[in-house]
């Protein structure tokens, strides 16, 4: 250290600041084109209302009240529990119910022991579908920039599939806060 201070003087901490702010600003590469315009295409400033807790959308749908195509609304965070909530490659991520039973959002059903046991009627798959009708080949962390444990509120379509999970095929997200 004597050396680096004898040889270039007060300059050391300036420099060691710089490089400390360089990288404290972090690596963001900027986003293409097409990413942005994806975004777009999604991503909501104000939250869509009307959200229902998913377990009551579940019990619609297995009432036939609702079905495959019916738009629905709602509050959840990004997680599956003791698994990771993203599909590999894919614009997919499974959420977690957020309304609580007293309205709370910090209410995790994956840790309440009266959620825990029926966990399943808390969860949803959100997917981000292309213009095709394909799910985007894109994971929905870059396409939506959205992280593991944060609130959103997501409207869109009830999706068709060959299991009792509940699908929900995009149409607006918003981005509430990050747990």
């Amino acid at each position: 250290m004597n050396l680096l201070r004898s040889r270039y003087g007060e300059r050391v901490p300036l420099l060691i600041l710089l490089c400390m702010a360089i990288a404290g600003s972090g690596c963001n590469v900027p986003l293409s084109d097409e990413v942005t315009s994806m975004r777009a295409e999604w991503l909501v400033q104000k939250p869509p209302t009307g959200a229902t807790p998913i377990s009551e959308i579940k019990g619609r749908l297995a009432s036939g009240e609702l079905g495959a195509g019916s738009v629905v609304v709602v509050r959840a965070r990004i997680n599956a529990g003791e698994m990771s909530p993203w599909t590999r490659d894919q614009a997919a991520f499974v959420v977690t119910d957020a309304t609580g039973h007293d309205g709370s959002e910090d209410h995790n059903p994956h840790q309440c022991p009266f959620c825990r046991r029926d966990i399943m009627d808390h969860i949803a798959l959100v997917r981000c579908m292309a213009g095709d009708g394909q799910l985007v080949p894109m994971d929905a962390r870059k396409l939506l920039g959205v992280a593991e444990g944060e609130l959103l509120v997501v409207q869109g379509t009830i999706c068709d599939t060959d299991t009792d999970e509940l699908a929900i095929d995009a149409q607006r997200v918003h981005i509430v806060a990050m747990k």
